[in-house]
């Protein structure tokens, strides 16, 4: 087969597989959400392992209020 007898395969966009109706809006919408939050977690995964749990200072029991 030549190259002139081959065809293009065109792989539909995600929005056109959305409009096609075989995939609602919310699960695009909910897929994206998914990648954006794993996305933002490794670009700050070292900055997040920083934080330590904020503990109240412990009140002196023989001072009165």
């Amino acid at each position: 087969m030549t190259k002139s007898e081959m065809r293009e395969v065109a792989y539909p966009h995600p929005g056109e597989v959305l409009l096609m109706g075989s995939m609602s809006e919310d699960f695009w919408t909910g897929l994206q959400a998914d990648y954006d939050r794993e996305m933002t977690k490794d670009a700050l995964v070292e900055v997040l392992a920083k934080i330590k749990p904020w503990s109240p200072p412990q009140m002196d029991q023989t001072s009165p209020l």
